[in-house]
This record gives C-alpha cells, structure tokens and sequence, in this order.
C-alpha cells in the first residue's frame, strides 16, 4: 500500500533480502507468496521461495538520559565510534530495543551524502560491527551528512539513525624535513645544483617541491 515503507538489497551471493519498516509487503518467488509485516524481512535465495519474515533488527535507544547509559554514535575529528554500554536500558519502544539485546548485531552499515535527503551519496560502506571508521580517509573537504544502520548475520538492517551533519575541513599532514639540514648549505652554481630533498609524512601524501612532485 501507499503507507508501506521498505527496501529490497541483493547480496553478493545473489540473495535478496526484503526489510519492510512500515506497512506490510507481499513477497512473491517460485509461485509462493509470503506476507512480511512491519518490522520484518524475507530472504529470497536463488531459485527458492522466499523464506517465512523474520524480525529486523533494532535500533537502540541512542538518546542519552539523566542517570542513565545510552547508546551513543558520534563523529569526532572524522572518525565514528559506536558506543554500546554493556548496562543500562533503553527505551522499550516498538522498533527499538534494549541495549543488551545488541551482542546480535555483527555490521554497521554507514552512509555519507551530500544532502539531508541523501539522494547524493558520497559514501555507501558496511565495516564490521567493531571496526573502526575514518570519513576523512574517504571524504574531501566539505559539509556531509551521515547515518548509520545496524546489520545482523544474515545481512537484515535496522532502520536508519536520524541523519547528523559532518564537516570535514581537512588539514594537510605533518612534514618533517630531514635532508637538507637546518644548517646545511648548497654550494655550486645555481643553475646546475641539484637539492636532494628528503623526510617523513603521513603514508600516502603527496609532497611537492617548486611544482614537482
């Protein structure tokens, strides 16, 4: 119907999982139908019919309250961390659970756009569920918006966290100059001297002397 929210992924071993978050979907392979309710999803393996709904999983409650530990997903200076304490209890909500009954969660499903709408998206990534994530080894310079699903080991998502901005404003990387020597001077004509230039920087950057590289 017009009120059904939900969203079809295949995966790399041409599994389609079918997530519905709102309304109710009809899911239909091999001349089977499954009806797959809100807060549930369907496998559809290859050549099969689709599997009976199987509940999604939840967002905790990443709201923090006096006196209490809440989940918590933040970005700082461009790396992410997710926070689930290990006491503390959330919100008993339709659609969100206890943050104990987390240990079921096994990927993260992050997101980066451009807009609010993330119609644009500039980052589409699943990290294991503790891994650790920099944007700013993936993102340029600029204002983002992220997100975050939580996966569980059979590739169903959660609903998405409310969108929060991300401004990158990249610094370039410390360079340490060891050749020529603060002391050190060049002697012979200036028009044949050749300057061996040497040091240390981050893995990776890209160093440019005069033009050259």
């Amino acid at each position: 119907g017009l009120d059904t929210e939900y969203t079809t992924r295949v995966l790399d071993d041409l599994r389609t999982l079918v997530q519905v978050y709102s309304g109710a979907a009809s899911v239909e392979a091999q001349g089977k139908s499954v009806e797959v309710p809100a807060g549930f999803g369907s496998e559809v393996k290859l050549d099969q019919a689709p599997s009976l709904p199987t509940r999604l999983p939840a967002l905790p409650d990443f709201s923090v309250r006096q006196g209490r530990s809440g989940a918590t997903a933040a970005v700082r200076d461009g790396k992410f961390s997710l926070d689930l304490p290990e006491v503390g209890v959330a919100r008993q909500e339709p659609g969100r659970v206890s943050v104990q009954e987390a240990a079921r969660y096994t990927g993260i499903h992050l997101q980066a756009a451009r807009d609010v709408q993330f119609k644009e998206l500039a980052l589409d990534r699943v990290i294991g569920f503790r891994e650790t994530f920099d944007f700013t080894q993936e993102l340029r310079a600029g204002r983002y918006w992220w997100r975050i699903a939580l996966v569980d080991p059979l590739g169903f998502e959660s609903r998405y966290t409310t969108p929060e901005s991300l401004d990158l404003a990249l610094s370039p990387p410390a360079l340490e100059v060891t050749r020529p020597g603060e002391a050190e001077k060049i002697t012979g004509p200036a028009a044949t001297a050749t300057v061996v230039v040497e040091g240390v920087t981050a893995p990776g950057a890209a160093v440019t002397v005069q033009g050259q590289e």
